[in-house]
């Protein structure tokens, strides 16, 4: 009964040893992964910035367009 659990015990470890290797040869392909993903984040932070400036200045063009269309059709 302890031979089986011993080599259960061992099985296990090996198991366990063998995902912790997978996990430590993939370390870098997930860092650089993590650091493209940041990037883009980045960047589409400036591209929503972007884009709520030019909505702000549409709406603004878009009051301008209209105060003078009244002004005119008066």
């Amino acid at each position: 009964m302890i031979q089986t659990q011993h080599a259960r015990l061992a099985l296990g470890n090996a198991v366990l040893q063998d995902v912790a290797d997978a996990l430590k040869q993939n370390e870098a392909s997930l860092s650089a992964g993590i650091d493209a993903l940041e990037q883009t984040l980045a960047v589409l932070s400036n591209v929503t910035q972007v884009l709520n400036t030019l909505a702000s200045f549409l709406a603004i063009v878009g009051r301008i367009v209209s105060l003078a269309l009244e002004d005119i059709s008066r």
